[in-house]
């Protein structure tokens, strides 16, 4: 038998896990993704300040056993919101919610967090007094409504000695967890901080980007994209041009619905995706994170629009339906829908 530090008994074990957990192999033995969608739909709970009916959901996200979320909110109806809870591994969980689904109880609610999103010129933003690139307004002024709540909160659960600082969210909560990453970064400078976003929008442009990663948040910065999600292409004009003429699909496009008049329309915003995507495909429940998963995410969402499969690309985009199954295949789907 192999010595235990055998290279050959580590390339057995990871074999078998393999086997057992092909999702977690393919993640690379990291189970954080698929606690932290579970965090994410939590965060679609939250109500007048609580989150009680997402305790179950926490649970599964690992949050450590005798303690409770601390939520915060702001905005018109409480539409921005997140909490903060412990990890079972002495660290913190950082949750921003995403915009509230048509499902939401409350009318006014769910139209006032649409009509926010709407807001996408670009605003500068600023960490510390360092200027920090361009940001989409409706992020940035988010992020900015619950920063003193939510380092207020981070102070009170003793931050400064977590183990790690995890920050997820979905779809627009996804957009916030990048931006939030960065004044928790300053406050937090000697604390490991990890982002993972599931069907996040663009959020920043290169400037932005560059001092990201010079924070060292890039190269821990994880974003999980479904097969035929829309969402994580807006609200970004160039890049869809430079796709679209790249792919040699401009003229198949405009006999659709981009027509030309469409396509020179589309705002000349600076938005740029960023962090290491890891892309679930439609057909098998792969997950894709090598340098072909940009182009595999692309022609899936294309040849949606081609085919218009637009309920599908609706769909594809519910944190509650296929970012979980896919990352909990064990899981039954339902919950309560999700943006």
């Amino acid at each position: 038998m192999p010595p235990s530090d055998s290279p050959i008994l580590d390339d057995i074990k990871s074999a078998a896990s393999d086997l057992i957990d092909p999702v977690l192999g393919a993640l690379g033995g990291n189970p954080w993704p698929r606690r932290l969608i579970n965090a994410c739909n939590a965060a679609y709970m939250i109500s007048d300040r609580r989150l009680g009916s997402g305790l179950p959901l926490l649970e599964a996200a690992g949050m450590q056993k005798g303690t409770r979320p601390l939520v915060f909110v702001s905005g018109i109806h409480d539409v921005h919101a997140g909490f903060v809870c412990r990890t079972d591994d002495d660290g913190l969980l950082v949750t921003f919610r995403g915009t509230l689904p048509p499902e939401d109880m409350i009318f006014w609610r769910w139209a006032a967090d649409w009509l926010h999103d709407a807001q996408t010129v670009p605003m500068p933003w600023t960490v510390g007094e360092r200027e920090y690139g361009q940001v989409a307004s409706a992020f940035g002024i988010a992020v900015s409504s619950l920063a003193r709540d939510l380092l207020e909160t981070l102070e009170t659960l003793n931050a400064g000695s977590a183990s790690a600082i995890r920050i997820t969210g979905h779809s627009k909560g996804g957009a916030m967890a990048c931006l939030g990453a960065t004044m928790i970064r300053e406050q937090y400078p000697d604390r490991r901080i990890e982002v993972c976003s599931f069907a996040a929008p663009m959020t920043a442009d290169q400037d932005f980007i560059d001092c990201y990663d010079k924070d060292g948040l890039l190269a821990r910065t994880d974003r999980f994209q479904n097969a035929l999600d829309p969402v994580p292409y807006l609200p970004g004009g160039p890049l869809i041009r430079e796709w679209l003429d790249g792919e040699k699909r401009l003229d198949e496009a405009k006999k659709l619905m981009l027509v030309e008049d469409a396509i020179k329309a589309l705002p000349e915003w600076p938005y740029r995706q960023f962090g290491r995507l890891h892309f679930l495909h439609e057909e098998d429940g792969r997950i894709q994170d090598d340098d072909q998963a940009e182009r595999a995410a692309w022609d899936a969402v294309i040849n949606a629009v081609v085919k218009m499969r637009f309920r599908e690309m609706i769909d594809a985009h519910s944190g509650s339906q296929r970012y979980l199954t896919a990352l909990s295949p064990d899981d039954d789907e339902g919950g309560e829908e999700t943006d």
